[in-house]
């Protein structure tokens, strides 16, 4: 899924259904910006250790209930 996005880098992308926050994470390396929505309160909490451990500045997540 990743792949057929192609950003060249200067692109922001909205992802909806974090999920993990696994291709999130992945995007954040190859995107400019990654914001991101799970509604799944505990979801939200395990994407946003994912970024603060990985270091990504560019990677938001948030709850969208």
């Amino acid at each position: 899924m990743v792949e057929a996005l192609a950003p060249e880098g200067c692109e922001g992308v909205l992802e909806i259904a974090t999920d993990s926050g696994y291709a999130s994470a992945i995007i954040a390396h190859i995107a400019q910006q990654v914001h991101t929505v799970e509604r799944i309160l505990p979801l939200v909490n395990q994407s946003g250790r994912l970024a603060n451990q990985l270091g990504s500045l560019l990677f938001c997540c948030g709850c969208g209930l």
